[in-house]
């Protein structure tokens, strides 16, 4: 089941299973304004996007459009699509994350990181 959640006055994230996988939001800047959805995960072919001219029409777009989406996408492509769309901090552990301390350029102090 989609969810929406406002960012603001008519913009909109869509969820699905509290994950972020869209947008929806009215274009007020166009003349005429118009809604703009787009699916926001990385999946290789292109995603979804298109302008609707009223909300409930952008809603049932962005539906179809994700709904098609998933049918064509193998299952694992797309659990890790959506994996990597997580914030970090919600993202499963794959390996230690080992810090290091150094001197870079021009003698600054950096730390970097890096996945063993």
């Amino acid at each position: 089941m989609l969810k929406l959640r406002s960012l603001g006055i008519d913009d909109y994230s869509v969820l699905e299973a509290s994950q972020r996988i869209g947008r929806i939001r009215l274009a007020g800047e166009r003349m005429p304004p118009f809604w703009l959805w787009n699916v926001t995960i990385h999946l290789p072919g292109g995603l979804p996007m298109g302008s609707s001219p009223d909300y409930d029409t952008a809603k049932a777009e962005f539906k179809a459009a994700w709904e098609a989406l998933k049918a064509r996408t193998p299952p694992e492509q797309l659990a890790s699509a959506l994996e990597d769309a997580r914030p970090v901090q919600q993202r499963k552990p794959t390996s230690p994350i080992i810090l290091f301390r150094g001197q870079g350029r021009r003698g600054r102090a950096f730390h970097s990181f890096s996945h063993s």
